[in-house]
């Protein structure tokens, strides 16, 4: 459990009177000492002002714990990506290879452009419906009114046209 003496909101609120915690010291003003120092006042502004020293505490003790929370020992973040900053230099390094990256996903786009346009455009087209519509041979030949076993081999032919091109590159 808890120690309450080492927190200033749970050490006024258990107190019947009104905490002041300082570095060195600790001062309690009880009701008594409160009527004495102030004979106009009655036990009602006493607690008033007991109820607002409370609130005050309390804020206090939430902002503390909401900060504390939020705190992490450095072995709990060691290895995540939160543990540091890249450094300008790795930042523009991982630049450079994203342009890189680009470069030569766009060079392989142009490739595959030259290496398809080389095929007939029946070939062209089965095989795109093939390899990037995910039909089957069977549903491009009931598109096209023609036999399965044509546009089958025709896809066959276009993978085999598409690699020996590939290679020769």
């Amino acid at each position: 459990m808890k120690n309450y003496q080492e927190n200033d909101y749970a050490l006024n609120k258990y107190s019947k009177g009104i905490v002041y915690r300082f570095d060195n010291m600790t001062v309690t003003i009880m009701l008594e000492d409160y009527l004495a120092e102030n004979p106009d006042k009655t036990e009602d502004d006493f607690l008033a002002l007991k109820r607002e020293s409370d609130k005050m505490y309390r804020r206090e003790d939430r902002a503390d714990h909401k900060q504390t929370y939020r705190n992490m020992s450095i072995k709990t973040i060691e290895g995540t990506a939160s543990y540091c900053t890249p450094s300008p230099e790795d930042m523009y390094i991982a630049k450079l290879d994203a342009l890189e990256e680009a470069e030569q996903r766009q060079e392989r786009l142009n490739t595959v452009y030259l290496l398809l346009n080389k095929l007939t455009p029946a070939q062209r087209r089965r095989f795109l419906q093939y390899a990037v519509e995910g039909m089957t041979a069977q549903q491009i030949a009931d598109m096209e009114g023609t036999n399965q076993k044509t546009v089958y081999a025709c896809i066959q032919t276009a993978i085999r046209e598409l690699q020996e091109k590939a290679q020769n590159r």
